[in-house]
């Protein structure tokens, strides 16, 4: 991850400091240079590059949504939200309440990651189809609000269905998370 930040950061600054930066693509027709695209890459780039993100507000956002997520193509967020639970829970200790504080952090990581995730690839697919990356990002945040709200409604009818049945259904996963935090608590004071 720190691999990529500095990849990022230095093509950012080889960018600024370029004289193609300041223009980009701003015609598409025949200059002083040879075109090494297609006219589809270039118009492409042109739509894409035309709404900016500009770059503190980037270099906030890629350290805010863990960008290491959105430029690989295997979904990591799992294993980062096991890193902060796992760091988090052995920091806090068991007398302390290690176990809720590692498993609520490691929820909130993965489902930021897996959220910088989603958002790159939306990324991606608003590059090869024309769209403003400011369209984008704004439809991902309308599509977050509303999982803001639908989810809490599918969570309570869902909890109602599993009260009048009489019987306790835990989560596979509920179990193994949990393990994993009584693991960090433990390993801690080893």
């Amino acid at each position: 991850m720190l691999c990529i930040l500095l990849r990022t950061l230095r093509a950012m600054r080889k960018r600024r400091h370029s004289q193609l930066a300041t223009q980009p693509f701003m015609c598409l027709g025949v200059d002083d240079r040879p075109p090494a695209r297609s006219f589809d890459d270039r118009r492409r780039a042109q739509v894409f590059l035309r709404d900016r993100v500009y770059d503190p507000a980037a270099a906030v956002g890629y350290v805010a949504l863990a960008y290491g997520v959105g430029v690989m193509d295997v979904s990591v967020a799992s294993t980062y939200g096991r890193i902060a639970l796992f760091l988090l829970g052995s920091w806090v200790g068991l007398e302390n309440g290690g176990v809720v504080a590692g498993l609520a952090v490691g929820i909130i990581v993965m489902s930021a990651a897996s959220t910088a995730g989603d958002l790159m690839q939306v990324f991606r697919t608003g590059y090869l189809t024309l769209t403003s990356p400011h369209a984008v990002l704004i439809n991902q945040v309308v599509g977050t609000a509303l999982g803001c709200l639908v989810n809490p409604i599918i969570f309570w009818m869902l909890y109602g269905g599993y009260h009048d049945w009489g019987e306790v259904v835990v989560p596979p996963y509920a179990k193994m998370y949990r393990e994993m935090a009584m693991i960090a608590i433990v390993s801690s004071f080893s």
